[in-house]
């Protein structure tokens, strides 16, 4: 297993790199021409500052895109696959953006792999045990059905509930809720899945929450789960 972190990876994005992302997406859209309209843009952008001066990019990966994350998620991924394929390995990869771990049959040579990315200063390469591997704050677990998944810290989920960057929320309730179904969902192969998932059933009375109906007595549950909560991880 490898863990990589391919630093500065906008500045080594190809147009070759962009018409593959572009590629796999008319795949998905069955050759939409207003999705290749708009993915062409991605080629050649037009901007304009806050003083009004116009100016033009051309064939690199421009900050805050729409499909920055996935698209270089999609491109890391590529490249990764394509060096497991020259080394005569077997393997597969999770990736999120530049952050990948590499699960492979036998050991990568890391040498070979950061020439064929040409990034040497930029890309770092670490083997490491399953049970050492931390990924975007997940590490592998057995879930209940004994397969192997990537998992949050439990507590560390438990003491953010509820946390915003912003000091002023719209509507917090909705918030709490949205959060709630959000940690179900990315614990939907963990064994915390059915805490997550009970409490945000216990709310919404088990429909999917929509933000514009609005719950009986939705502030009073809302107030019993986070009290519950915080209660539970200051005991621990």
């Amino acid at each position: 297993m490898h863990e990589a972190d391919r630093k500065s990876f906008h500045a080594y994005v190809t147009p070759e790199h962009l018409k593959l992302t572009h590629t796999f997406y008319q795949s998905c859209y069955r050759h939409d021409k207003k999705l290749r309209s708009l993915s062409k843009r991605t080629i050649k952008s037009t901007c304009k500052t806050r003083e009004g001066d116009w100016y033009t990019v051309k064939e690199i990966r421009m900050y805050e895109n729409v499909d920055t994350s996935f698209g270089n998620s999609i491109i890391n991924y590529a490249v990764i696959i394509e060096i497991i394929h020259r080394q005569g390995r077997k393997g597969d990869a999770i990736v999120n953006g530049d952050d990948s771990i590499i699960f492979t049959d036998k050991s990568l040579d890391v040498e070979q792999a950061i020439r064929f990315r040409h990034v040497e200063l930029d890309h770092r390469y670490e083997a490491a045990d399953v049970q050492d591997v931390e990924f975007c704050r997940t590490k592998c677990v057995i879930n209940n059905n004994g397969k192997p998944t990537m998992m949050m810290n439990p507590s560390r989920i438990s003491q953010i509930f509820g946390m915003t960057y912003n000091r002023y929320v719209s509507n917090y309730q909705q918030y709490l809720v949205k959060v709630l179904a959000a940690n179900a969902l990315i614990n939907k192969n963990t064994p915390c899945n059915n805490d997550w998932r009970d409490l945000h059933k216990s709310i919404t009375f088990g429909k999917y929450f929509n933000p514009n109906t609005q719950f009986r007595h939705l502030n009073r549950a809302l107030t019993r789960v986070v009290f519950t909560i915080l209660f539970t991880t200051m005991s621990k």
